[in-house]
């Protein structure tokens, strides 16, 4: 586990239905005394220590141990995400954004674009973040970084 700023944490876990080498990682938002994990493996037994806990989820399929840890839903404010039902988390207090699926550490590979959408939709999506205050990317797939993070998103032009 990993605080990367008081009250912001982040840990991985081997993703229980992929084998051990691939690793998923989740964080974790105090607010209020409420601790709000999202994208939840397991989180360490430090972090759940004493605290009220809520699951926030990136997308439906992203349920992870959320299940086991039968915490309600905990509310963040999101924008939506580029495949249908899903959310990225901007948390203002840290000028951080949440993403799930829809921002691998990186832009997503072509054969990832669902039916319908092109590069352009994807880059044009992506670019709707830039008018936010973000300091930290956070994906649920790939390690967090600093805002040049979510620019090196965007494809150059063909």
């Amino acid at each position: 586990m990993e605080e990367l700023r008081p009250g912001l944490w982040t840990w991985t876990a081997p993703h229980p239905e992929w084998d051990e080498q691939r690793v998923v990682r989740s964080y974790a938002v105090e607010r209020g005394g409420v601790l709000i994990l999202i994208d939840p493996m397991v989180p360490p037994e430090e972090l759940l220590a004493g605290r009220e806990v809520r699951v926030a989820l990136t997308a439906p399929w992203h349920g992870r141990s959320a299940r086991e840890l039968g915490a309600p839903e905990g509310e963040l404010d999101f924008r939506p995400g580029f495949y249908p039902d899903e959310r990225a988390f901007w948390i203002p207090e840290h000028g951080a954004i949440v993403f799930g699926d829809s921002f691998p550490g990186g832009p997503i590979p072509d054969d990832w674009l669902p039916e319908g959408k092109t590069r352009a939709d994807y880059d044009a999506w992506l670019a709707g973040f830039h008018g936010l205050p973000v300091e930290l990317v956070l994906p649920t797939h790939g390690d967090p970084g600093g805002q040049e993070l979510l620019y090196s998103g965007i494809q150059p032009s063909r």
